[in-house]
C-alpha cells in the first residue's frame, strides 16, 4: 500500500510540472551555426557556461571573430552585496546578492544586433552569523545558480536577435 500512494505522488508532483530548483533542462535549439565569445576575464566561469551552453545547442564557437557568424562581447561582470534586513541587536540578517555583466552582439560584418546593454540576476539569503560556514556556502550556491541563470538569459537573447536579423536578410 505505501508504494502505491509513493508512486501515486510521485506521478501527481511530475505530472503538475514540478521541478526541483535548478534541475530543468532547458532545451536550447540555436538559429546559426557559429559564435565568437570574447569575455573579459578568459579564465571566469561565465565563459565556460557560454561555451558550454552554445555547444550544447550544436553551435561551434570559434577563437577568431572573423571566422564567426555572429561575435557575443561581454564585459563588466561586477558581484555585490548588501545587508537588507537587520536582527533586533542590529546584526545582519539578511542579504541581498546581485550578479551584472554588459553584453553587445555583432554580426559578422559588424553590424550591433544587440546594443551595450546590462543584465543582471539577484538573489536574497537568510544570514546566521551563528553558522557562518552554511552562510557562505548558500552565497556561493546562489551566485552559481545566477550565473546559470544569465547564460541562459544570454543565450535565449542572443538567439532571438539573430532569428530576428535573419528574417529581416530574407
Amino acid at each position: 500500500m505505501k508504494q502505491i500512494a509513493l508512486i501515486a505522488s510521485f506521478l501527481f508532483v511530475s505530472s503538475c510540472g514540478f521541478h526541483l530548483r535548478g534541475t530543468q533542462n532547458l532545451e536550447m535549439a540555436a538559429d546559426f551555426e557559429s559564435i565568437h565569445i570574447e569575455v573579459r576575464n578568459e579564465i571566469g566561469e561565465m565563459r565556460q557556461l557560454l561555451e558550454r551552453n552554445f555547444l550544447e545547442a550544436n553551435v561551434e564557437v570559434l577563437s577568431s571573430a572573423s571566422k564567426a557568424e555572429y561575435s557575443l562581447l561581454v564585459s563588466d561582470e561586477r558581484n555585490s552585496r548588501r545587508a537588507v534586513a537587520t536582527t533586533s541587536n542590529i546584526s545582519v540578517a539578511e542579504y541581498e546578492i546581485v550578479q551584472q555583466l554588459s553584453l553587445e552582439l555583432l554580426s559578422n560584418d559588424r553590424k550591433i544586433l544587440i546594443p551595450r546593454v546590462t543584465i543582471s540576476a539577484e538573489r536574497t539569503y537568510t544570514f546566521d552569523d551563528q553558522s557562518l560556514e552554511s552562510s557562505s556556502e548558500e552565497e556561493i550556491l546562489l551566485r552559481q545558480e545566477m550565473r546559470r541563470d544569465l547564460g541562459e538569459q544570454i543565450f535565449r537573447r542572443v538567439n532571438a536577435s539573430i532569428r530576428t536579423h535573419q528574417s529581416q536578410i530574407e
